[in-house]
């Protein structure tokens, strides 16, 4: 991890391997999807939409104005609500590049 966080060099497997190590070092729940020829890492935002809509929407549209749209790059499962956390856009919670699932990998 030294190597590619001083080069600023890697994939995106790289990539989701750093973050998802280190959200789960600071105590997020965190999980790295693998679609065709990508991955990319999610992060566990809410138990429900409920909360979702209450407590991390507003937070995300106060913090990236006029980009975020309704469920922007966040998806539902039995665990609760995850935010994607692709390095192919500049902010948390773009649109996912391809949905359908290969892999789910728990961290």
């Amino acid at each position: 991890m030294k190597t590619y966080l001083n080069s600023m060099a890697g994939d995106c497997e790289d990539y989701s391997i750093m973050m998802a190590a280190c959200i789960k070092a600071v105590g997020g729940k965190t999980r790295i999807v693998w679609v065709k020829e990508h991955a990319f890492p999610i992060l566990l935002v809410a138990s429900d939409k409920h909360e979702y809509n209450l407590k991390v929407k507003p937070l995300l549209n106060l913090l990236f104005t006029d980009i975020y749209e309704e469920d922007f790059g966040v998806v539902q499962n039995e665990e609760g609500i995850w935010l994607n956390f692709d390095y192919t856009k500049s902010y948390p919670g773009g649109p996912f590049l391809n949905k359908e699932v290969i892999k789910l990998i728990k961290i």
